[in-house]
């Protein structure tokens, strides 16, 4: 459908570029597009027709203020505690929806979401409490088959502390159930305009595979799977989150802790002798050689993380740590013996009350 009073002024050259860049990268489209006029690449899109008028999906895509023309053009995000009584913050994301889904993923893992930290080797890795490829994969869907109609309402996403609830307005085509989204199906988007230019932006796959990959992703992270609903005239997906909040909020304090100390420096990390005792510094020189370093290559990455954590934290339970790194008992117990043994830490009191002794420079390089 045309957009009444819509022209080539109304849309932004810089999202048209955003896509522009997406969609080569993803190979979809041709290199040499990146130099056609605004309205050349519209044109290719079939969202402007043989009269020069821009449609519906132009303004949506790619408008400066698609809310001049479409009141339901929003994302709305809001943090709730256990129901919707208890409202603890709330953001608005608005402008074209080409660019809506990155600025929604921005803002949940700046506020909203746990990115707890683990290492491998000496790399530091964040995923997000949920699985990324997931999770936009339904904020994909939620954008593009949502019913942006006169009557229609924003899409909304809801953060408690045991899961996000995402709803966006625009019920199933007809014929399809629930049932029929979780089983191998055809693809009949509500706006097809629209789901064709984020395919060519690499955003999302063709017939139908959305569901299969959303439900995939949370599979591969060993996470409860999603619900969906059909429910108050549009579709429900509800991810869960992890059982116990405080144990990722562990880790993210962890996680700024070691931003401070982390060693800047490139030279190689060195006992630290200071306060000690001879015997200390006997002990500590048997176990690092003459040169007095960390031979961290005999380190393998569970241990290095279990270093990195108690090094932030040197009352760190044996259940915490089976918790933040999500292993068993066993292996934690067999790390712990490991570092141990290379008198890299050393166990102070009991098992419930004691602590565990670094017995090197706290700043070393993960």
């Amino acid at each position: 459908m045309i957009c009444n009073d819509a022209t080539l002024d109304d849309i932004d050259r810089s999202a048209v570029n955003y896509f522009v860049k997406k969609a080569i990268n993803a190979r979809r489209i041709n290199d040499s597009i990146a130099d056609d006029s605004t309205e050349s690449v519209l044109q290719n899109l079939k969202l402007i027709n043989s009269k020069g008028e821009i449609k519906n999906a132009g303004i949506l895509l790619f408008g400066k203020q698609p809310s001049e023309f479409f009141h339901s053009v929003q994302f709305k995000i809001g943090r709730f505690k256990t129901d919707e009584t208890d409202l603890i913050v709330q953001d608005v994301i608005d402008g074209n929806i080409i660019q809506m889904a990155d600025k929604v993923v921005d803002v949940l893992k700046s506020k909203y979401l746990h990115s707890p930290i683990h290492y491998e080797g000496l790399q530091r890795i964040e995923p997000l409490e949920i699985p990324e490829t997931s999770l936009r994969e339904a904020i994909f869907n939620a954008i593009i088959h949502k019913d942006y109609g006169f009557s229609s309402t924003s899409i909304q996403m809801k953060v408690y502390d045991d899961r996000i609830w995402l709803w966006n307005n625009g019920n199933l085509p007809d014929g399809y159930t629930i049932e029929t989204l979780l089983t191998e199906h055809s693809s009949q988007p509500r706006n097809p305009l629209i789901a064709e230019v984020f395919y060519r932006a690499g955003f999302i796959e063709a017939w139908g595979r959305g569901i299969k990959k959303i439900f995939d992703g949370v599979k591969n992270y060993k996470q409860k799977q999603p619900l969906l609903q059909s429910t108050m005239g549009g579709m429900l997906i509800e991810f869960f989150r992890n059982d116990n909040d405080t144990e990722i909020d562990t880790v993210n304090k962890i996680d700024n802790e070691a931003v401070n100390n982390v060693n800047s420096s490139k030279n190689d990390t060195k006992i630290d002798t200071d306060n000690k005792t001879d015997n200390d510094v006997d002990n500590t020189k048997n176990n690092t050689g003459n040169n007095n370093k960390i031979d961290t290559e005999k380190l393998n990455s569970m241990e290095l993380q279990i270093l990195g954590t108690i090094t932030l934290n040197n009352k760190v339970s044996y259940t915490e740590l089976m918790n933040i790194f999500k292993v068993s008992r066993s292996t934690v117990a067999r790390a712990l013996k490991h570092l141990q043994e290379r008198n890299i830490i050393a166990r102070q009191g009991s098992d419930r009350k004691g602590y565990w002794q670094i017995k090197v420079k706290k700043n070393f390089l993960l």
